[in-house]
């Protein structure tokens, strides 16, 4: 290699060809005439005729630099020239890498790969081993040495983690090792450890500090709060920062868009807390929150029942004048931050359909309420009933245990010398893992009588041993009694935190949980990656205690993302283990920052000499035409661009779809159709030229077989000319697919639909059936999702009779484009719900199906037809 300042020559020998420059300038000097056709008249018409034309002798000086810069630019560019070449660093020894592949990662990973894959070019050349470290894998070691071929290959394929890193862990992995060229591939966040790390790696050699550019970390999504008036969302910078915006996003379980919200984030402050008001049937559908653009799992909170705003109804035994005393104040108070709390009669609320159901001391139930409670909690409701007078003196059946008369109180007949403490909650309740707070004092209760089955109905119990708090589930819901009063009357319980704690627990169990689900291992169902993307649960994700789940520490074992098994579901969150972030420290003295190199980057100059050599190349060719006279001979090579790119529609197969307007609908029908094209190559022998973007005005549909049409409202209505063109392109064979993207519980789509198919002649449509040549063109389908899921597809209910039983028109609304769409790295561009990967795949199944039966028509289903086919061979 040759190394010129900032240039180096990768091939520096051909470059010897330019020593023989002095001898072309001679030889392109001499430029013979050029013959000219003369009619030979009379001699004596030739006589006095003078010449009036004079050839140069020599070629003009411009044009012979013209074309020794052709023949320099040619040879210097076989040369390989690099500008600011990595290699730098040197020549010769090993190549340390140590990348922070966490959660913080994310944003900047495609820049990292590039800046990889220069580095491995480099040690290609030079023959150096390369040794990787990630700060956040499971067991963190040095690699062995490796071949530079192998460590890019190695690099490709990994992804960032969605838990965060370990600093001192990398740097105990570095003890002993040295004399090498040490990069630090940092995130930019700060956390133990990290100046430890550079110091490090400034021992072991030349060591280089890489960090996100402009010194951007990425936001962070805390995890909400539930609010009466909706969720609130709390994002976290790094520091105060200018001013900006953010872009938040909640959809539903299958993938549904349910809000899109742009949140200002004011200069200067850190924590920017927004309200998310919604709808209750919206709002409690939100299974996830995200920032739009911020690709990693920092900026991903998913929601479980935590969440869920379910209704509750209070019932009060009797009244008092001042709220602290009413049998209501501090329940409305405990559950108003997660629950939709309305007051009212016994049939009047369960009438509404409340999930929970609280009577503060109601006495005696009639036969017709009891009967009527009894279905409703087998239903799946939770009735919980609170002790007091009323209670103590007229108890009725509705009980999960049989009480004793009267009550138990401080120097009564079953007296206590002090108040009672807490002892704790019973293993393998639905309230087993809670701890009991040091401060709660019982003055009076009403008893249990013994029996048999006290002990397998107490959830709470008392320092003496007598129940607090028993339960026993009736069909698919429970009934639940506290022993004491729900006010603090009785006990201060009402006055503590636990207070709140049992609420939400006993609610939760609307979902008819019974209580050996409730405890026990939650298996991973759905998880998160680096990106913040629903995928499979890895080999190495392990089951979480529920007693534990909120204490979990996330990792390999435990990734962020949904836990548990049908019926109960627990979301594990990155944010709800990060307190803050902050920017790395600025590296000790002897650690450089790339950022601070002004020729850090590697630029390839070959492409750039090469292409500057057949411009001036072309332009000495029109030269010497001109200088000839030939320049005529150029229209013979002038095709129109519209007639090559027609004749290019023509010979290859193109996919396109129809242009909206909607500059993100007609990206997304863009990058879908991409990922299509991409799935084709790599499964079938279907080879897509390209996407084509089609203006139904003005373009020429004929040359395609199919066309994706995203449907949105703000579409102008078809000219009288689209029109025409549109109903010959159907009648002469070809697909449209339309596309509403609103999903099963969408209508809006369906408006817009309707409004554009006007003078359209469209077939009669019906539901797809179950063995339509669709679902099996290609792969056996038995649904068709896209983004979206559980929308239903609609096709040609009588194809048989036209374009040999193809359905000319498909209509969705599970939005195709969305869930085949790749981003610049064919990386899946959008989430597909809670389906994640699975959904995905399906989707991309569905797509081949769908150019399948584009492009080869019915086969599939002569196919059924078979004996009939060999039959009439027969014949």
């Amino acid at each position: 290699m040759l190394t010129l300042g900032p240039i180096a020559f990768l091939s520096p020998w051909l470059l010897a060809p330019l020593v023989g420059l002095p001898i072309l300038w001679w030889l392109l000097r001499l430029t013979p005439p050029a013959p000219r056709k003369i009619d030979f008249p009379a001699i004596r018409l030739l006589m006095g005729i003078k010449n009036q034309e004079e050839t140069p002798r020599h070629t003009p000086w411009w044009l012979l630099l013209l074309r020794l810069l052709i023949v320099v630019g040619i040879f210097a560019g076989l040369a390989q020239p690099v500008l600011n070449p990595t290699a730098q660093l040197s020549d010769e020894g090993p190549l340390l890498l140590v990348i922070d592949d966490g959660w913080a990662s994310g944003p900047v990973w495609p820049r990292y790969q590039g800046e990889w894959q220069q580095l491995m070019n480099a040690a290609e050349r030079n023959d150096r081993p390369v040794h990787l470290l990630f700060t956040a894998q499971p067991g963190i070691k040095l690699s062995e040495p490796l071949r530079a071929a192998d460590a890019r290959q190695l690099l490709a394929s990994h992804k960032p983690s969605p838990w965060g890193v370990d600093r001192l862990a990398a740097r105990k992995a570095l003890e002993g090792f040295n004399d090498a060229d040490a990069l630090y591939f940092s995130d930019g966040t700060d956390s133990v450890g990290s100046t430890e790390l550079m110091v490090t790696l400034r021992d072991i050699g030349v060591a280089k500090l890489y960090t996100p550019a402009g010194g951007r970390l990425p936001l962070l999504l805390m995890s909400p709060q539930s609010s009466p008036d909706g969720l609130k969302v709390t994002i976290r910078r790094a520091g105060p920062l200018p001013e900006s915006t953010a872009m938040l996003r909640a959809t539903a379980n299958d993938g549904r868009l349910l809000s899109r919200e742009t949140i200002p984030l004011p200069a200067g402050q850190t924590d920017v807390t927004a309200l998310l008001t919604l709808p209750a049937e919206l709002r409690n559908a939100i299974t996830r929150l995200e920032l739009e653009g911020e690709r990693h799992a920092g900026a991903v909170v998913l929601l479980d029942e935590h969440w869920r705003r379910r209704p509750v109804g209070l019932v009060a035994g009797s009244g008092a004048d001042q709220p602290l005393l009413g049998e209501t104040f501090y329940l409305e108070k405990a559950l108003q931050p997660f629950a939709d709390v309305h007051k009212g009669n016994i049939d009047t609320l369960v009438t509404q359909g409340v999930a929970m159901l609280v009577l503060a001391d109601i006495g005696s139930l009639s036969d017709e309420q009891q009967a009527q409670l009894t279905s409703w909690m087998e239903a799946g409701g939770v009735l919980l009933r609170f002790a007091g007078p009323n209670l103590a003196n007229t108890p009725d059946p509705l009980l999960p245990v049989t009480l004793r008369a009267g009550e138990r109180t401080l120097g009564g007949s079953l007296s206590w010398s002090e108040p009672q403490r807490l002892k704790g909650f019973t293993p393998d309740t639905p309230l087993a893992g809670l701890i009991p707070p040091d401060d709660v004092r019982v003055n009076k209760q009403v008893l249990a009588q013994p029996e048999a089955e006290l002990a397998a109905k107490t959830w709470v119990t008392l320092e003496d041993g007598t129940p607090l708090v028993t339960g026993t589930q009736r069909g698919k819901g429970w009934l639940v009694l506290v022993h004491t009063t729900a006010n603090a009357d009785w006990s201060n319980l009402a006055l503590s935190g636990v207070y709140v704690d049992i609420l939400r627990r006993l609610l939760q169990l609307s979902s008819g949980l019974s209580a050996t689900e409730a405890a026990g291992a939650l298996l991973p169902v759905t998880v998160l990656d680096g990106f913040g993307q629903f995928v499979s649960p890895p080999a190495t994700a392990q089951p979480i205690d529920a007693d534990k789940f909120n204490q979990q520490q996330l990792g390999p074992t435990h990734p962020p993302g949904f836990y548990g098994r049908e019926g109960m579901q627990s979301a594990l969150n990155l944010t709800g283990t990060i307190q803050r972030v902050t920017s790395l420290p600025d590296p000790p003295t002897g650690v450089s920052r790339a950022d601070d190199d002004t020729n850090s980057t590697e630029v390839p100059l070959m492409p750039y000499l090469i292409t500057a050599a057949l411009i001036l190349f072309t332009l000495d060719m029109l030269v010497a035409l001109r200088i000839r006279g030939l320049m005529m001979l150029l229209l013979l090579f002038a095709l129109p661009a519209q007639a090559q790119e027609a004749s290019d529609y023509a010979s290859k197969t193109w996919l396109a779809y129809v242009v909206t307007g909607d500059s993100s609908v007609d990206a997304d029908s863009a990058a879908g159709l991409k990922g299509i094209m991409q799935t084709l190559k790599q499964r079938t022998s279907v080879e897509p030229a390209g996407v084509a973007a089609i203006n139904l005005d003005s373009d020429d549909i004929s040359l395609f077989p199919l066309l994706y049409w995203p449907v949105t409202e703000s579409q102008p209505a078809l000219t009288p000319a689209a029109i025409e063109r549109l109903n010959r392109y159907m009648q002469n064979g070809g697909m449209i697919v339309f596309d509403t993207r609103d999903g099963a519980a969408g209508s809006s789509g369906n408006k817009g639909l309707q409004r554009l198919a006007r003078g359209l002649n469209l077939p009669p449509l019906a539901p797809i059936k179950p063995d339509h040549v669709l679902t099996r063109s290609f792969y056996l389908l038995q649904d068709f999702p896209g983004r979206l899921s559980g929308g239903q597809v609609w096709v040609d209910a009588s194809p048989e009779r036209r374009n040999d039983n193809v359905s000319g028109v498909i209509v969705g609304s599970n939005d195709w484009a969305g869930g085949w769409a790749v981003d610049n790295y064919g990386q899946a561009a959008n989430s597909n719900g809670r389906g994640g990967t699975r959904q995905r795949e399906m989707s991309l199944r569905f797509g081949v199906n769908l150019v399948m039966y584009a492009l080869a028509g019915n086969y599939k289903s002569d196919q059924v037809h078979m004996n009939t086919i060999l039959e009439r061979l027969g014949r």
